[in-house]
């Protein structure tokens, strides 16, 4: 699929707003590969990437991940929370690409918004099939581990924020050390 300049410029427009130039470039290019490669379901590792991008810019995001509803329609859904704003740029393929009906369809990611029209969102509210979504692995693991058993998420996140290191090996240290950080303080793991 090619690019799309219009929500491309949305991105890069609402995140400035809010964030430095290397965080806001690499959250537009999270949300470029998402929409460039369809993705129906980015929600989890796309938060956890843009966990690192923001943190690594010195920002303390909050990952966040429970039952959604999109216009009354149920999901599990991952997303990011920075300073009590919403940062969910994998809803756009969720609600647009997605084979199942998750309700609306949106027009534009949410970025650094308090509320959504559509979408209700509940960090930490899980029900009784909790253990069977695919977002559950993260609340069992550390990010970190998470990532090494993820290629995908990997793959990106060198070539989101690799280039300012001089080798993957710096990169992949000072990004667990992030993400260590972050599961020992806010999640007690």
């Amino acid at each position: 699929m090619k690019r799309n300049y219009t929500l491309n410029k949305y991105v890069r427009n609402e995140c400035s707003v809010f964030l430095n130039d290397k965080a806001t470039s690499g959250i537009e290019k999270c949300f470029d590969f998402l929409y460039q490669n369809e993705e129906p379901q980015g929600c989890l590792y796309s938060s956890i990437i843009n966990f690192a991008i923001l943190s690594y810019n010195g920002y303390s995001p909050k990952l966040c991940y429970g039952l959604c509803k999109n216009d009354g329609n149920e999901f599990y859904h991952a997303w990011i929370e920075l300073n009590g704003k919403i940062l969910d740029i994998a809803i756009y393929g969720n609600t647009n690409f997605n084979p199942w009906n998750l309700g609306a369809k949106l027009d534009f990611p949410i970025i650094f918004k308090d509320f959504n029209e559509h979408i209700v969102y509940n960090n930490q509210k899980f029900d009784s099939d909790w253990p069977n979504s695919g977002i559950y692995n993260i609340s069992i693991q550390k990010m970190s581990q998470y990532i090494e058993n993820n290629s995908k998420v990997w793959n990106l996140l060198e070539r989101l924020i690799g280039d300012v290191f001089k080798s993957s090996k710096v990169l992949k240290e000072k990004i667990y050390e992030l993400l260590d950080k972050y599961d020992s303080n806010e999640r007690g793991l």
